[in-house]
């Protein structure tokens, strides 16, 4: 009777080991201490009855070594195979992001490359009183070309006022310019953009602030605190804040105009004759 309590409790111990991650020191304390009463009635013992008993308790302790050696094997055999699954997994995620990175360079090649399509909304394409040519500007903006894009946007204005060699703006060239014009920079803009650039989100935010040129520049991101922000610490991307971009009225630091012109005469100006289009073809 009581070896096969002693098989029950071996099987036991077996089951749970097989079951529980258990330490090895763990499972080892487990099966002495299922042997140890035998092993006490070995120093005891007399007679032929006690030494069947002995007999039979070494027999279970070698079994039950035999089973906790083949145990380990198999402990360590499926460990080395998770090790392996494991390796295997961080190298297929190693070979996905440099497959991600690849298609994103070849996204950005194909969008230098291929022209980008005018807005189809444009009654009349890319149109100009002055005959200006807005393919290139179209396609920088279509290729999140932003920088390039607000540059090429001060370069129209300055030639449409005549002052490119000058390199700065009036109150009374911007109060001049043509309409038909400002309408196309400014349609490319905002389709581009999804409605984040463009003078007409400049001038919802302007209107916003009570023409206050610090709190539309706060909300711009054309100035931090009281820290007013230089053209290189723009940020040129879609996730800029609305209105960030076009400049067009400063080009070293939002604080400063352009010429003997300050800034905030200067959106004032360029916001109340983009107003005009504004209101007649219905662009908020």
């Amino acid at each position: 009777m009581e070896i096969f309590w002693l098989w029950v409790l071996t099987l036991a111990g077996l089951l749970t080991i097989a079951v529980i991650p258990w330490p090895r020191l763990t499972i080892a304390a487990i099966l002495r201490r299922a042997i140890r009463p035998w092993r006490r009635n070995k120093s005891v013992a007399t007679g032929p009855l006690a030494q069947s008993e002995f007999a039979q308790s070494e027999f279970a302790q070698s079994e039950t070594d035999r089973l906790q050696h083949y145990l380990w094997q198999w402990h360590d055999r499926h460990a080395q195979s998770l090790d392996l699954l494991l390796d295997q997994q961080q190298a297929l995620a190693g070979q996905l992001q440099l497959l991600g990175d690849r298609i994103g360079a070849i996204e950005q090649q194909l969008a230098a490359i291929l022209p980008a399509e005018a807005p189809d909304h444009l009654d009349n394409g890319l149109a100009s009183d002055l005959g200006w040519d807005y393919q290139p500007l179209n396609e920088l903006l279509g290729t999140g070309q932003w920088r390039a894009a607000d540059a090429a946007t001060r370069n129209y204005l300055l030639w449409a006022a005549g002052r490119a060699d000058l390199g700065w703006l009036t109150v009374e060239d911007l109060e001049r310019l043509p309409l038909t014009d400002l309408a196309t920079i400014e349609r490319l803009w905002a389709y581009w953009s999804g409605g984040q650039f463009g003078w007409a989100a400049q001038r919802l935010l302007w209107q916003a602030a009570n023409d206050d040129y610090s709190q539309f520049c706060d909300w711009v991101g054309w100035r931090d605190g009281e820290a007013w922000r230089y053209y290189d610490e723009l940020s040129f991307q879609a996730t800029a804040p609305a209105g960030h971009l076009p400049t067009v009225i400063w080009t070293k630091r939002s604080c400063y105009g352009l010429g003997s012109s300050t800034a905030p005469e200067l959106m004032g100006a360029l916001l109340d004759r983009f107003g005009a289009i504004a209101d007649e073809l219905s662009i908020t």
